[in-house]
């Protein structure tokens, strides 16, 4: 990105600073960005955005984040290819069978989760409302509606707690309702750049409305994903950090996970497992409240529950703990907790 950001940073006159962060700086924060979510995340693009929203809060306290943009104009791949618009599950969130396998078989049916994921998303097309007899117009429709209820959501709350945590304020201007209430019912080509029989340009009405104010070779720029690492060595970094969790027999984390799959995941899988990592850290910081808490009296846990996931995957983090607290005072609420005299 560096050519581009130098472009950009002439162009605009900025007084720009570069952050380059170390494999081992990534992993080490991957327990800080897990704090600061209470849940399983997004792995390393959480622990950069930690890293990176810690070195903004040494020189500012307030900061513009162009999040959300991708969500309401349509600047992912799923907003056009098909093979991603047809999945049966969301279409940022594949591998539901292996997810599904990463958990021990007696704790759920076999394709419990894949089901739950499968509704979710059905119970939530149900609300979309189709103004057009066009099949692609519905589809985007149905596309951008999934990916601002749920994707965006996930990035807001991702956004907020990694920059709160550093006592940075992250305010999004694009997360105004109201663009998305104006944007949603623009024809879905012209979003995509696609009137004139052009090839596919995401979020082209974005684009065009700053097209005098960015360079050319900016505007007309494929999407760049945030960055994240695919470095062999981060790998190598990271499954020293898993096998030492599993390697402790004792742990309760082995009531839940599927060991031996862990064990021999194959490396093209690799975010699989750094996703995994990041569950396992986060069980045993759950675990370990758990314990402590209920040792004491009935526990009511309630702030967790309400916690965003991007596959609604709430009631299904539950009931992976059960087995581990069954035998203890402890209630999960998921919906307002019960008054309490």
């Amino acid at each position: 990105d560096n050519y581009y950001i130098e472009k950009m940073s002439r162009f605009i006159k900025s007084n720009h600073k570069k952050v380059v962060i170390k494999e081992e700086d990534l992993k080490e924060a991957l327990k800080d960005a897990v704090i600061a979510r209470d849940l399983p995340g997004m792995v390393d693009i959480d622990s950069s955005l930690y890293l990176f929203c810690k070195e903004v809060r040494y020189e500012h306290t307030i900061a513009l984040s162009g999040e959300c943009a991708d969500e309401i104009f349509g600047g992912y791949p799923w907003f056009y290819k098909e093979h991603l618009k047809n999945t049966s599950g969301f279409p940022w969130a594949l591998s539901e069978n292996l997810r599904e396998n990463l958990i021990k078989p007696n704790i759920f049916k076999k394709g419990d989760i894949t089901e739950y994921i499968i509704k979710s998303k059905s119970d939530t097309l149900s609300n979309v409302s189709h103004i057009s007899s066009d099949k692609f117009e519905n589809e985007f429709k149905e596309i951008n509606y999934l990916t601002v209820k749920y994707f965006m959501n996930t990035l807001i709350e991702r956004t907020d707690r990694m920059s709160m945590q550093n006592s940075l304020e992250v305010r999004v201007p694009y997360a105004d309702h109201r663009i998305f209430e104006y944007v949603y019912n623009v024809d879905s080509k012209l979003k995509l750049g696609l009137r004139n029989g052009n090839e596919v340009c995401e979020k082209y009405i974005l684009k065009q409305a700053f097209k005098n104010d960015i360079p050319t070779d900016i505007t007309k720029r494929k999407k760049s994903p945030f960055p994240k690492t695919y470095s062999p060595d981060y790998l190598e970094i990271l499954e020293k950090k898993l096998l030492d969790i599993l390697s402790n027999e004792k742990s309760k984390i082995h009531e839940i996970i599927n060991k031996e799959l862990i064990c021999t995941v194959n490396l093209t899988t690799f975010r699989i497992r750094i996703a995994f990592l990041m569950i396992l850290i986060c069980i045993q910081k759950i675990i370990y409240h758990l314990v402590i808490l209920s040792s004491h009296s009935t526990v009511i846990i309630y702030s967790v529950v309400k916690m965003s996931f991007t596959t609604s995957m709430k009631p299904i983090i539950f009931q992976l703990l059960l087995p581990i607290v069954t035998e203890k005072n402890i209630f999960f609420f998921t919906k307002s907790p019960p008054r309490l005299s």
